[in-house]
């Protein structure tokens, strides 16, 4: 009897510390997703940033183009092989990769400094791959 009591109790305590264990660390990861810390360490921050200017139709440094040694160049390179449906070519590398004037755009107001502006989301993006002619 006593060997079964001391087994209950143990799981018990097992129990106890897993349930409040648990939502602890949930609340610690929310936390840090909240504060960017998982963006911050995968790279992503910088793949916001050119997401956020590439949104941009009239800002002073809307749609500028990403290329190769840019801080953000790698991680955008990575999420745009890991999440592409285009086929780059598996032996050159991109470049430069920018976004095409805007198919759409609205900004107010329509003159002097802008308060809103709005760039249609299915802009497309390019990307330029470097190609030697052979003489």
């Amino acid at each position: 009897m006593k060997n079964s009591e001391r087994k209950l109790r143990t799981t018990k305590r097992v129990l106890n510390f897993v349930l409040i264990v648990l939502p602890l660390l949930y609340l610690g990861f929310i936390i840090a997703d909240r504060f960017g810390v998982w963006d911050r360490l995968s790279g992503l921050d910088d793949v916001e940033r050119i997401a956020a200017r590439f949104e941009l139709s009239y800002a002073p440094d809307a749609s500028h183009p990403v290329r190769v040694g840019d801080a953000e160049w790698k991680p955008l390179l990575q999420l745009v092989n890991t999440y592409s449906n285009a086929q780059l070519p598996s032996d050159k590398e991109p470049r430069v990769i920018a976004r095409y004037v805007a198919v759409s755009s609205a900004r107010t107001p329509p003159e002097g400094p802008i308060i809103a502006e709005w760039t249609a989301p299915s802009t497309p993006l390019f990307s330029c791959i470097k190609i030697g002619l052979a003489m």
